[in-house]
């Protein structure tokens, strides 16, 4: 490592144990927001929509063939959280 990366590694570090627990919090957010906003991008397309479709009727299939198998609704029920 280089010493001017070495220095500004001390520097970030300074700062960070500067920071109030406020500061710190509203830093993580700020790291945190642009995620969550892809996340959510993501959340509301058609395919995302039709995936959870998808993956719903599947559950809903499973826990059907268990009924059948001879499960109870609750034995079914559990079954399908796995």
């Amino acid at each position: 490592m280089t010493k001017s990366r070495i220095s500004n590694l001390k520097i970030k570090m300074t700062k960070e144990l500067k920071m109030t627990e406020s500061e710190k919090r509203e830093a993580e957010a700020a790291k945190i927001a642009p995620m969550l906003r892809e996340m959510l991008e993501r959340i509301n397309t058609p395919m995302y929509i039709d995936l959870m479709n998808a993956l719903a009727l599947e559950r809903m299939a499973k826990y059907r063939a268990h009924i059948k198998a001879g499960f109870t609704e609750s034995q079914s029920l559990e079954l399908c959280k796995l």
